[in-house]
């Protein structure tokens, strides 16, 4: 068995090359700005994972990737912290739940984001960092990949949920830290993204293998996300810098597709 959810980098293709470059140069910013090479390299890493974590939103429009980057480029002038692993989780996620790597789930993948999902809600004391993992395992269960196995974490997940939730009191609701009116904008913006993701925007998209993806699971993934946001939003709280990523990505899936269908209107 083997991990299947990392997809490959490669670097005979134009854009992969731009992100990597990109994101070594907001990396160099990042340390000019903030005088610490840390934070440069987490920076460094926010562009790529950014880039990353929208290419899983929006598979279609594949500058919309690099218009999410350049947004959260805002960090730079605002930068306290960034939990990348957080952004390397729902990446992880949402590979598990659209099958857009195109091989078959196997038991590791499964072991390892379970994983991530008990290590950051032990961390964090919040068992909201399971709920994500409950409900991919549960979609995979409805959509018939690994039964048995979806079956068994779901059950395992809700157990632990329970466990952490009710024994340990960790499901607590964060402070918003901006004003009502900001906040109640910020959730709205929430709810409101799936609108902006039909399963149309999924026409043509294939997987890693060059196969067509499950249209129903891709744009499952693609609804999700938003509602990750406000459970990370709503209970153990998201930083500001993970915040403007966050915002950034939903930004350019939404405003993106537009100016592309204009570009292609006036060529």
């Amino acid at each position: 068995m083997m991990f299947t959810l990392v997809r490959k980098v490669d670097l005979n293709y134009t854009t992969n090359r731009i992100i990597v470059l990109f994101s070594l140069i907001t990396g160099v910013l990042g340390y000019l700005m903030t005088d610490s090479f840390s934070s440069g390299l987490s920076i460094a890493g926010g562009t790529f994972l950014t880039w990353a974590l929208t290419r899983e939103v929006d598979p279609k429009y594949e500058y919309a990737a690099f218009l999410s980057a350049a947004l959260s480029l805002v960090n730079l002038f605002y930068f306290e912290s960034l939990n990348l692993l957080v952004l390397f989780w729902i990446i992880l996620l949402l590979r598990m739940i659209s099958g857009v790597c195109g091989k078959s789930l196997t038991l590791v993948d499964f072991i390892v984001v379970f994983g991530f999902s008990v290590y950051l809600s032990v961390r964090s004391e919040n068992s909201v960092y399971l709920i994500p993992f409950l409900i991919a395992s549960v979609s995979l269960l409805f959509y018939k990949e690994k039964p048995r196995t979806s079956l068994v974490f779901s059950v395992l997940t809700a157990a632990v949920f329970l466990m952490e939730s009710f024994h340990f009191n960790f499901l607590s609701i964060s402070e918003p830290f901006v004003s009502p009116r900001i906040d109640l904008l910020l959730r709205l913006v929430l709810i409101l993204f799936p609108a902006f993701t039909p399963s149309s925007r999924i026409a043509g998209v294939l997987d890693d293998r060059g196969t067509p993806v499950h249209v129903k699971r891709m744009n499952f993934s693609q609804r999700i996300f938003s509602f990750i946001v406000l459970l990370l939003y709503l209970f153990p709280g998201i930083g500001l810098n993970n915040l403007i990523i966050y915002y950034s990505i939903l930004a350019a899936v939404a405003v993106y597709p537009l100016i592309g269908r204009k570009t292609v209107q006036s060529q």
